[in-house]
């Protein structure tokens, strides 16, 4: 199956349309497929968590893979959490939740709204109709809610004096059915771990925490072999 995220919003080709990238294999999907047709300009949200350097790391790999006219160059904001997050596991790295945590455990207090809410400005102020998020059928979060995003993106444009639309084109996609649909070369640029480790060889995925699990669970799924290079490698998923 492929997933035409363009045909999805009803995005003409050749319309320029902006997309929340983290550099994981969901976001990294997301603007392949907008990049299909039509140029994407890449949005990164630094928000002063463990992993983002090789979430970075990851977002230079996946525009490699394509021209300068598909992806255009990563526009980057800065929202620190720190002083909201305190002594938080994603703050520190430390007692990352593990492969047999549900999705709870990796619950981030409003993490949508950090990520969306500079974006959409800069949509908004920048004439881009449309910001595109990579979230995926089965999310269990509020903030990943359609009445969510249509809220926050009507404050926004109410604020800003523009309308721009915050969007979720793979809403109903299962992270095997993404992976089915996605090139081989956009899954193995993406970085989905929570304790990402560096060497002289590149950067590994830890193949130990909740995010790990879930990306190994994907490919199994799926019945794609899995190129992710990870420190340790769990029980097969199941």
């Amino acid at each position: 199956m492929q997933v035409d995220a363009r045909r999805q919003l009803e995005i003409p080709a050749g319309q320029r349309v902006a997309a929340l990238v983290s550099g994981g294999l969901d976001s990294a999907v997301l603007v392949a497929s907008l990049a299909a047709r039509g140029p994407v300009v890449p949005i990164y949200v630094s928000c002063g968590l463990a992993w983002e350097q090789a979430e970075r790391a990851a977002v230079g790999e996946l525009q490699r893979l394509f021209s300068k006219e598909q992806v255009l160059p990563v526009v980057e904001f800065s929202m620190p959490l720190a002083d909201l997050y305190g002594d938080h596991w994603s703050v520190h790295g430390r007692g990352v939740p593990d492969a047999g945590t549900d999705d709870a455990a990796v619950e981030m207090l409003g993490r949508n709204a950090v990520l969306a809410i500079k974006p959409l400005l800069w949509c908004a102020r920048e004439g881009i109709s449309c910001l595109a998020i990579a979230t995926l059928a089965g999310n269990p979060f509020a903030d990943a809610s359609l009445s969510f995003f249509r809220t926050l993106a009507g404050v926004v444009s109410t604020s800003a004096g523009a309308e721009v639309a915050l969007v979720a084109p793979f809403r109903s996609v299962t992270k095997s059915a993404l992976v089915q649909s996605a090139d081989g070369r956009v899954l193995a640029a993406s970085m989905s771990c929570l304790a990402p480790s560096w060497d002289a060889e590149g950067w590994w995925h830890c193949g130990a925490c909740n995010k790990c699990a879930e990306r190994q669970r994907g490919f199994f799924e799926a019945g794609v072999a899995d190129p992710t290079r990870y420190r340790s490698q769990a029980d097969a998923p199941c």
